[in-house]
């Protein structure tokens, strides 16, 4: 039997957002962390998908952190915190469920999730 989650929605903002990275907000520096000492930045364009209120996997890696800022159309981000079991490797990560957010994040927002954050 499929396992549901539900996660309600939340506006981005720094303080609820805390414990998966950074909102970056006027006249505050972040500064980008990477293994390879090397920032990279890439343009998506995201496409609408009808079933897009269901997740079936979710991102994470600990060599760099990742910024996300929409430019044409607000993105849903959901993120949970970075397991406390590095050691397991990739196949035995424990995700908090207790612990699952989304945020909408806005044309012009940013949002900074740090290494290791679930996204």
């Amino acid at each position: 039997m499929e396992d549901i989650l539900k996660v309600k929605i939340q506006p981005l903002n720094a303080e609820a957002f805390k414990p998966y990275g950074q909102v970056l907000q006027q006249k505050q520096l972040i500064y980008p962390d990477t293994d390879e000492g090397r920032v990279a930045m890439e343009m998506l364009q995201l496409k609408y998908r009808p079933n897009a209120r269901k997740m079936d996997q979710m991102a994470i890696h600990f060599s760099y952190n990742q910024t996300f800022i929409p430019v044409h159309g607000s993105m849903v981000l959901v993120v949970a915190p970075a397991p406390r079991n590095r050691a397991a490797g990739p196949e035995g990560y424990e995700m908090d469920y207790e612990k699952v957010a989304a945020f909408m994040v806005d044309p012009g927002q940013v949002a900074f999730i740090d290494k290791g954050v679930w996204h």
